[in-house]
């Protein structure tokens, strides 16, 4: 079947328009209105490779000439040596892409892997503003085993993250951004993107678009085409044992809820049903036309690719549903309204852990969302107490990057549990009404853009709200 698979791929169409993304000296994003791209992409029978093919068009939307474009690809952050690992421990089995061919405008190019393994190097002849090139890229990508956004586990292949993007040029220079395991290190402009997969016979995949087109192919091949607009990333997660159940948001979107077959997910699919309702009503509606939650053994808990989200199915019910909610209001704020999840990982994680109990506000109610908001102001100060005590002066700011985070928990302690109490102090300085007049005033004013702190001291100066509560709560 792989030469079968090869030789679909090499039938498909490849095409990709993707405008660069380009930041000022004021770090505001330049970038074209619209951004397409097509990926193809072909899975051995066994789950453990993945054939790519890309060719991509790069225009120059910066003010300098080019001489050099970076493409960034986190896969090789789960080499076996890799300068920047994505996992903790050693794996069962290592992966990444190896890179076949790079070319530029159909000729050979020279290409460096940089010192961090997960960025490229791509010489090029000047390359001056507006105008373009043709880059043609293709690789291999050898699957690890492991229970993280990239790899195979209990059945599942998990694919996020790790297609090759043009990084983002900012003040004179190409960002070739190091991977994390902390948080989502990600910097990505929105695209469309249109990505053709062959794969085994009844694999079924989940992705961050929509699925269309599925097809039949030679020797028990399926072949299915999957389209995105707007969106910041692509992932899939494929398996043949998933169930799925479907059903569509009274703002018409659709959602799918993969899980393994035999096991109930009723209630869950109902909790992300009445998330996306209740973040409609609260905050806009949004333009995606689908979202799919996959139940895995994800090692994060909850992880999100654009509009594919995944969940630890380990989790207890209570953990299982916040998770989702969580995810459901990262769909506003972290993917509609994008941020630097690199630098300024906050703009999006503390706002989403603060939706989390807003989301019981709405629907269940203040006692629920007290006893929460209390839990959370009890655990922090419990944390706060514990880093301090050996060392007075341990950083407890939230305006850092995602680097400068020693552990998953410190993460998570500051940027979520910090991060909300700051935004709940703001809830009760402004009200209700005008709380929520600032979160739909923020949503509009940013939707497809990148947020800064200014775009969210913008949305408390709108109503004319004082500032001083986000920026002294961010030291």
């Amino acid at each position: 079947m792989k030469k079968s698979l090869l030789l679909v791929v090499l039938l498909f169409s490849l095409s990709f328009f993707l405008f660069s993304c380009v930041i000022n000296d004021n770090s505001e994003i330049l970038t074209a209105k619209y951004n397409e791209y097509k990926i193809d992409l072909a899975i051995s029978d066994d789950l453990k490779t993945i054939d790519l093919a890309e060719t991509i068009l790069v225009t120059n939307n910066s003010s300098e000439t080019w001489n050099e474009i970076v493409i960034n690809s986190y896969a090789n952050a789960y080499r076996e040596f890799a300068t920047n690992r994505a996992y903790f421990s050693g794996l069962n089995s290592y992966g990444g892409l190896d890179i076949f061919s790079i070319k530029v405008n159909n000729t050979d190019a020279d290409y460096t892997e940089l010192s961090n393994m997960t960025s490229t190097s791509i010489k090029i002849n000047s390359v001056k503003p507006t105008e373009s090139l043709t880059i043609d890229l293709t690789g291999r990508y050898l699957v690890p085993e492991c229970n993280l956004r990239f790899g195979l586990d209990d059945e599942i292949l998990n694919f996020a993250d790790v297609i090759p993007t043009v990084a983002c040029f900012e003040n004179g220079s190409w960002r070739a951004d190091n991977y994390s395991r902390i948080g989502d290190p990600y910097f990505n402009d929105l695209a469309k993107y249109t990505v053709n997969i062959a794969s085994p016979f009844n694999l079924k995949i989940a992705s961050s678009g929509v699925n269309s087109n599925r097809s039949g192919g030679a020797d028990n091949q399926s072949l299915v085409t999957i389209t995105g607009d707007n969106i910041r990333s692509f992932g899939f997660s494929a398996s043949h044992t998933f169930a799925i159940t479907s059903g569509s948001t009274s703002s018409g979107i659709q959602l799918n809820y993969y899980g393994k077959n035999g096991t109930k997910h009723d209630k869950h699919i109902s909790v992300a049903f009445t998330a996306l309702n209740t973040f409609s009503n609260l905050i806009g509606n949004l333009e995606t036309k689908c979202v799919s939650i996959v139940e895995n053994t994800i090692y994060y808990d909850k992880s999100v690719s654009s509009n594919l989200i995944f969940v630890k199915s380990s989790l207890s019910e209570e953990a299982k549903t916040d998770k989702i909610v969580f995810a459901i209001a990262n769909l506003w704020f972290g993917e509609s309204v994008g941020c630097d999840m690199v630098k300024t990982p906050w703009i999006s994680e503390s706002i989403c852990a603060y939706l989390v109990d807003y989301y019981y506000l709405k629907t269940i109610g203040k006692s629920e969302f007290d006893s929460r908001r209390s839990s959370v102001d009890k655990t922090y100060a419990d944390y706060v107490k514990n880093k301090t005590a050996d060392n007075a002066n341990y950083d407890l700011s939230i305006n850092r990057t995602v680097y400068k985070f020693s552990s998953i928990h410190d993460y998570t302690m500051i940027l979520h549990s910090k991060g909300s109490i700051m935004f709940d102090t703001l809830f009760k300085s402004t009200g209700a009404v005008k709380f929520e007049r600032i979160l739909k005033n923020y949503f509009e004013s940013n939707k497809y853009k990148f947020a800064t702190l200014d775009s969210l001291l913008k949305a408390l100066q709108d109503v004319s709200e004082p500032t001083n509560i986000i920026t002294s709560g961010i030291e």
